[in-house]
């Protein structure tokens, strides 16, 4: 006849000695999903199946027998092993890093520029294993607004020093049908992403006519003409040239300001003087009538033809 469900008087006794600490594996209590019925012909029921209460015990006593130095340096070893198999594992499976884009934009204010610079800036000086990547496709034909795009970049690395000492790779990129800006982060070890950069005079292929580039006092939020940033694209664009129109009420007041360019931009960023032409004009300009400099991207085809600085 069944007995009623009660736990067998032997297993409190097992249990009370193998909470004492040994180096060995310790028998906590049986699980929740385990049933114990019977008396004499006891079972333990689980939902693997059932073992008989004599052959719980045998094993139960197996744990309580001490093990020697032997067994217990080869179980050791073996521990370490499998520790070590697994970390490896778990390093080789985890995902390769990504660069992960911050911010695109194909237009864009001074105002808008400082918030789409701080996406790119915070990550970085976060993580100094990071790389910045700014890539700048200027549109074809018209790549004043990459330009002006780039040297906003440039001035707040320069001059606010919003980088720090990390800061981002610059790319020209190919022309495209229209201006694009692309700011991505690549974490340590990640592959960059995908681009075309320009070759040397591809920038300004498409260019047909003069286009101004910046003024010596910028805007209000913007920043003002970047010499080395001049520099660097007619270093890198032999079919364009260089065009200074220094506006200003007196001659002497002109005069300054033209050497003081030339020293800049001649002497200082190495630009050969026969890629600068000087303009001196005593009308100021309609949209800024103050004394100012400005600075034009002229077509080599076109250099050489004689443009009044009164336009």
């Amino acid at each position: 006849m069944e007995q009623k469900v009660r736990r067998h008087p032997v297993i409190p006794g097992v249990l009370q000695k193998l909470q004492k600490p040994r180096n060995r594996p310790v028998f906590t209590g049986f699980p929740n999903s385990w049933n114990v019925v019977g008396r004499h012909s006891l079972k333990v029921e689980a939902n693997s199946g059932s073992v008989s209460f004599l052959q719980l015990r045998n094993y139960l006593r197996k744990l309580q027998k001490p093990r020697n130095k032997a067994v217990n340096t080869v179980i050791g070893i073996f521990a370490s092993f499998v520790l070590i198999g697994l970390t490896v594992f778990s390093g080789v499976s985890q995902e390769k890093p990504k660069a992960r884009l911050a911010v695109e934009f194909s237009k864009a204010s001074c105002d808008d520029l400082i918030a789409y610079v701080d996406l790119l800036a915070l990550p970085l000086s976060e993580n100094s294993g990071a790389q910045g990547l700014a890539i700048f496709y200027p549109e074809r034909g018209n790549p004043g607004p990459a330009i002006r795009f780039e040297e906003f970049l440039l001035w707040s690395q320069g001059f606010i020093k919003r980088f720090g000492s990390n800061p981002p790779r610059v790319i020209h990129g190919t022309p495209r049908a229209a201006t694009k800006v692309e700011f991505w982060i690549v974490p340590l070890g990640a592959d960059e992403p995908k681009f075309t950069a320009a070759d040397s005079g591809e920038t300004f292929a498409n260019v047909s006519k003069p286009f101004l580039y910046n003024t010596e006092f910028g805007g209000e939020m913007c920043p003002a003409a970047n010499p080395k940033l001049m520099a660097d694209l007619l270093a890198f664009n032999p079919n364009v040239n260089l065009r200074v129109v220094v506006r200003g009420k007196t001659a002497r007041y002109r005069h300054t300001k033209m050497n003081e360019w030339l020293r800049k931009l001649v002497t200082r960023e190495k630009i050969p003087r026969d890629r600068i032409r000087v303009l001196l004009s005593e009308k100021l300009a309609d949209y800024y009538p103050y004394q100012d400099v400005e600075f034009w991207f002229v077509p080599a085809a076109r250099y050489s033809t004689s443009v009044s600085a009164n336009r």
